[in-house]
C-alpha cells in the first residue's frame, strides 16, 4: 500500500503531546513504521522514555549537534533518508 511507504521512516521533531499523539497514530495504523523522535531532552529523561515506549520509537538528542550532524544521524538511525517529517516543536530548529 502506497501510504505505508510514506510513513516507513518517520521523523517527529518535538516530544510534546502533539508529537506523541501523531507518533501513536502512525504506530497504530502502520505497525512496521520506523519512528524517530528528535528533541533536546536527555535520553534518560522520563519524557523521552515515555514517548519511546508509547510509540515504540527511537530517539535522537540534538542538544549538542549541528544541523549537518543532525541530518547525518537521522539517516544513520533510520537506515536511509526519512520518508516523512513532522514538526511539532516550538523551537527554531
Amino acid at each position: 500500500m502506497q501510504e505505508n511507504n510514506i510513513f516507513e521512516k518517520t521523523v517527529v521533531f518535538g516530544l510534546g503531546m502533539t508529537g506523541l499523539f501523531i507518533a501513536d497514530q502512525i504506530r497504530r495504523n502502520h505497525p512496521d513504521a520506523k519512528i524517530l523522535f528528535i528533541g533536546r531532552s536527555d535520553e534518560k529523561s522520563k519524557k523521552v522514555a515515555f514517548s519511546k515506549e508509547i510509540a515504540n520509537a527511537d530517539y535522537l538528542c540534538t542538544a549538542d549537534l549541528s544541523e549537518e550532524e543532525t541530518a547525518k544521524k537521522i539517516i544513520e538511525m533510520l537506515g536511509g533518508r526519512a520518508s516523512m517529517f513532522i514538526g511539532t516543536s516550538g523551537t527554531n530548529i
